[in-house]
């Protein structure tokens, strides 16, 4: 099966400046960010060639990121906000309603993923460092892998998997799996050193990059198998999310970052 890429640009980003896709369901809606004419990044969902921008209304908010979407259309990323002392705050969006998430270990939250059950995945600074943590039910727990000095979760699936990573005590960058409390580790075999674990989908595919010798390389893990993503004729490839047909979203250089969609490479 031949792969494809198609181009997920907000037409009112920027020309050459800014745009990414980082989250995809299983109805191929989209979330990602953008910079508008100001450069103050504001978020999107694109729904069947649809354009909507993301803006949470808090007052002082400079700047709204969007990166998970679920299967109701429940959107998940961060917004900065200049008057409050925890700068970074989460949120979630539905039909033009925002809830602010902050874990309150923290001074910082920033939301990464969110699955049908409505968990949400992130991290949280706090004076000491970053950890992930989870956010369900209403409470908020911790998600530290046992080997790392910082954990960061970036996915979550309807299995309550998690993915992200971790900095151990050298300075290296590992991607996770989190399956109720069992971590696994995931290194890209290209970027050992350097593997940044990004989406999962309910068929436990994987998506994350790597970045050996100064260049990104991106994949797709699957039952201890790697699988590089490369978009042809262009460079800097970061794959972000995955649905369960196996369609992926990122981002790409070519005169600016560019938003894409990954379909028919044979997974899902």
């Amino acid at each position: 099966m031949t792969a494809t890429f198609v181009t997920i640009d907000d037409p009112l980003a920027v020309d050459g400046t800014y745009g990414g896709t980082a989250g995809i369901n299983n109805r191929d809606e989209f979330v990602g960010t953008y910079l508008d004419s100001s450069g103050v990044a504001q978020g999107f969902t694109e729904i069947r060639g649809t354009f909507k921008t993301i803006t949470d209304p808090t007052v002082g908010t400079e700047g709204t990121y969007a990166f998970g979407v679920n299967d109701y259309g429940e959107v998940v990323g961060y917004y900065v906000n200049v008057n409050s002392a925890n700068y970074l705050n989460g949120y979630v969006y539905l039909h033009g309603s925002y809830t602010t998430i902050d874990d309150p270990l923290g001074t910082d939250t920033v939301a990464m993923g969110i699955n049908d059950k409505g968990d949400v995945v992130g991290d949280y600074q706090f004076a000491g460092g970053e950890e992930g943590f989870v956010y369900s039910d209403g409470r908020y727990t911790t998600v530290s892998d046992p080997l790392g000095t910082v954990t960061a979760a970036t996915g979550i699936n309807n299995k309550g998997e998690i993915v992200g990573y971790y900095e151990d005590s050298s300075g290296f960058i590992h991607g996770f799996l989190d399956q109720h409390g069992n971590f696994t580790t995931i290194n890209d075999p290209l970027s050992p050193n350097l593997t940044v674990v990004t989406g999962i989908n309910d068929l436990g595919e994987i998506v994350g990059n790597g970045n050996a010798s100064g260049s990104v390389d991106s994949f797709v893990y699957d039952k201890g198998h790697f699988t590089t993503i490369d978009l042809p004729g262009v460079s800097g490839t970061v794959a972000l999310g995955i649905n369960n047909a196996g369609h992926i979203v990122g981002t790409y250089n070519d005169n600016g970052t560019h938003g894409f969609l990954l379909t028919g490479h044979g997974l899902g």
